[in-house]
């Protein structure tokens, strides 16, 4: 699995492609095709307080939690 943070601080709104290659004969590779490059807009305060209420119930994140410390 890859991560991928952009370090470009355009957030134009545009579509950015994302390329990747392995040099290992036979993989595949699934991936996204690119991203829009969208400036995330500042939570209320009210946003901000409903976010850290949820964030202990996602399931995603409890299996995460798991995998990485369990």
């Amino acid at each position: 699995m890859l991560g991928y943070y952009p370090a470009h601080n355009t957030w134009d709104g545009k579509f950015h492609e994302l390329k990747v290659q392995v040099d290992r004969k036979g993989a595949s590779v699934r991936r996204r095709l690119g991203y829009f490059a969208f400036a995330d807009q500042p939570l209320t305060d009210k946003e901000k307080k409903a976010a850290f209420q949820e964030a202990p119930w996602s399931p995603l994140e409890s299996t995460i939690l798991a995998w990485r410390y369990g």
